[in-house]
């Protein structure tokens, strides 16, 4: 499983307080080879002993942080929709205008009724 992966699920499972997650190993044929059950805690040591690859959950979380709060800054206005890209070549994230679509308004319709 590549880093970026461990990453994406100690992530979601760290922020939503998930303390265990369920992850199948499979293939580069999309067999599942192996299920196995991971302690959020463990997943960033486990990443190292899988993918060679150190990575700290402080510098992710940070990381997080100044992507949520540039889309904040970015994505004041009400009525824009933006499209986030990670540029990895670059390291950066940048956000673009898109031209409103269907998918936008249902959502803006959507968060109305709550």
């Amino acid at each position: 499983m590549a880093r970026h992966k461990f990453v994406k699920f100690w992530v979601q499972s760290f922020l939503a307080g998930v303390p265990v997650i369920k992850h199948g190993f499979r293939n580069d044929d999309g067999v599942l080879l192996e299920v196995q059950t991971l302690k959020t805690r463990d997943i960033p040591a486990l990443a190292c002993d899988l993918c060679g690859e150190e990575w700290s959950s402080d510098v992710a979380l940070n990381f997080l942080a100044h992507c949520l709060a540039y889309i904040r800054k970015v994505c004041s206005k009400e009525g824009p929709v933006f499209r986030i890209k990670y540029d990895a070549a670059h390291r950066i994230v940048e956000a673009e205008e898109v031209p409103e679509s269907d998918l936008a308004e249902r959502i803006r319709k959507a968060l109305q009724r709550q």
